[in-house]
């Protein structure tokens, strides 16, 4: 999670050599990492200003202690929508983490003090940053003015987060609007025609072509066996003789599959003969086999 602060330099050739306070020999370059701090929270929460336009408020409005210390109370009355709440001096106790987490969770940047060469044999050489977010691991993203540039906190001024903090500045000001992307109307979306239906041609009904059967004149006898049922239930046997034509047939009541009946056929006339006329011939003929 980051807040967006905007990042400044105390160093920005547009500020840097305006004197501090009142104090001759002190510039916003050299030593206004406080106030660099408190003009990018201060746009932060909507007010355009420098650092050089908030040294001329403070000089004006008594908001420096000893002509150039930063009065924390002065933020409140220089941004009426803003406010100071509370510092805490954590330099011999670790500095309690979770309310930073606190402010940071509500969109609220935090204000710091942290030892700038974090040499514990020198003392504590005052420098303020701005805590402006926190990774999923915890580690605090600061906005530091000296350098004009965004980095973590540990990266720069020591690994263990709670002992490198030494004072801890709580602000409070006007929950910024998040910032969105523009959004773009959503054209409508036209639906596609729907495919035309196919049209469905009918199968073409199948040609029927009458089968052509030849048919010779010739001195073969045309064999049909024909099967035949009856009900006699003697055995019987009958012999049937026409001229061109002759018939025999069994039946027997013991087998009861039907009986098998030649038949020898006239010479037919030598011409082609359709197969629908073909049975109509044969059925005549049995049918005067059976009869005669």
């Amino acid at each position: 999670m980051k807040l967006n602060v905007p990042v400044l330099s105390q160093r920005d050739p547009q500020w840097a050599s305006q004197r501090l306070g009142t104090v001759d020999g002190t510039t916003i370059g050299g030593y206004g990492c406080i106030i660099t701090c408190m003009t990018m929270l201060a746009q932060y929460y909507g007010h355009n200003l420098t650092p050089a336009d908030m040294d001329n408020w403070l000089i004006d409005n008594q908001g420096y202690v000893q002509g150039n210390l930063y009065r924390n109370d002065a933020f409140g009355r220089e941004f009426l929508d803003c406010s100071f709440d509370n510092v805490t001096f954590c330099t011999s106790v670790p500095a309690p983490l979770s309310q930073i987490d606190n402010y940071l969770a509500q969109g609220k940047p935090v204000v710091i003090m942290v030892d700038f060469d974090h040499d514990p044999n020198d003392g504590i050489q005052t420098h303020f940053v701005l805590i402006v977010g926190k990774d999923i691991a915890g580690n605090y993203f600061i906005n530091d003015p000296w350098y004009g540039d965004q980095v973590y906190l540990i990266a720069r001024y020591g690994e263990n987060q709670a002992q490198i903090i030494n004072q801890i500045n709580f602000f409070s000001g006007p929950a910024p609007q998040p910032v969105q992307d523009p959004v773009q109307p959503t054209p409508e979306v036209q639906p596609e025609p729907a495919p035309p239906e196919p049209i469905v041609q009918p199968a073409p009904e199948p040609q029927v072509t009458p089968t052509q059967i030849p048919v010779t004149t010739d001195t073969t006898t045309t064999n049909i066996e024909v099967p035949v049922t009856t009900t006699t239930t003697q055995p019987i046997e009958t012999t049937s003789t026409t001229a061109g034509e002759s018939a025999t047939f069994q039946v027997s009541t013991e087998n009861p599959t039907p009986a098998v009946k030649t038949i020898s056929l006239p010479k037919p006339i030598s011409k082609p003969w359709r197969l629908s006329d073909l049975i109509v011939w044969i059925a005549m003929n049995i049918k005067r086999v059976l009869i005669g």
